[in-house]
């Protein structure tokens, strides 16, 4: 296992990026998914509660919709080196709002992860893996999982128009991990192409980069739905059960 000193070795600092200003419209509450409460504790908070686990990283920044009500810093103590921005329209935006905080106040050669609000259920171990097996490739890397079901392309008419092959295939999760300055630019490169990226590793793609894959443990689940809550609720307790 990767220690703390081997870690600042290879990275100068780490900081987490949070995007946490969607409304989670199709999870169908009157309150945005991300503060749902899996035992008692708010989706958002148990997630900060496992990225805090990471002993190597600097500070967590949260983008949080300008009109969010419910947010509580107090939630997460004192000692918590957390910060919070104003979060933009779509994901890509918050994270570029987070992307000019850490341009600003981070070491010139800080690496950054970014990693969902809704997946709570990310384990420190996988995201130890991630930063000891990507090392410093400047391609950056991504936690994700093989794909383990038949997958078809469909034609715009909804009718099969090939099967996929499935060994070929990963589902992409987080956090994601790149060196903070390239991300910037590739992230601004999207924007401006008016590319609707939907994760990070899109954008470094369209700029030209390959990110390492670093398989993931598959209870690293993005709650999206109210059936994920339930699902991710008996996740959690299997966990704190281990």
């Amino acid at each position: 296992m990767m220690s703390r000193n081997s870690t600042r070795m290879m990275f100068p600092e780490i900081w987490v990026i949070v995007p946490a200003a969607g409304l989670g419209q199709r999870f169908g509450s009157k309150i945005p998914k991300q503060y749902a409460t899996i035992r008692g504790r708010a989706i958002l908070y148990r997630t900060i509660d496992r990225l805090a686990g990471l002993s190597s990283v600097r500070t967590i920044l949260v983008g949080l919709h300008p009109d969010d009500i419910w947010w509580d810093h107090n939630e997460l103590g004192s000692g918590s080196a957390i910060q919070t921005f104003l979060g933009g329209q779509t994901r890509m935006q918050t994270v570029f709002n987070g992307l000019k905080q850490v341009a600003e106040k981070a070491h010139p050669d800080a690496w950054v992860l970014v990693h969902d609000a809704a997946r709570p259920l990310v384990k420190v171990e996988d995201i130890k893996r991630l930063l000891a097996l990507a090392g410093t490739d400047t391609n950056g890397a991504i936690l994700a999982c093989r794909s383990s079901d038949t997958l078809k392309k469909a034609s715009r008419a909804g009718r099969v128009e090939r099967t996929e092959d499935r060994n070929t295939l990963w589902q992409a999760l987080t956090p994601q991990l790149f060196p903070a300055r390239t991300l910037l630019a590739a992230v601004a490169a999207a924007l401006r192409a008016g590319i609707p990226c939907t994760d990070e590793a899109q954008a470094m793609e369209n700029s030209g980069f390959q990110p390492r894959l670093i398989e993931s443990g598959r209870d690293n689940l993005k709650i999206t739905t109210p059936s994920d809550l339930v699902l991710a609720e008996a996740l959690f307790e299997q966990q704190e059960s281990q």
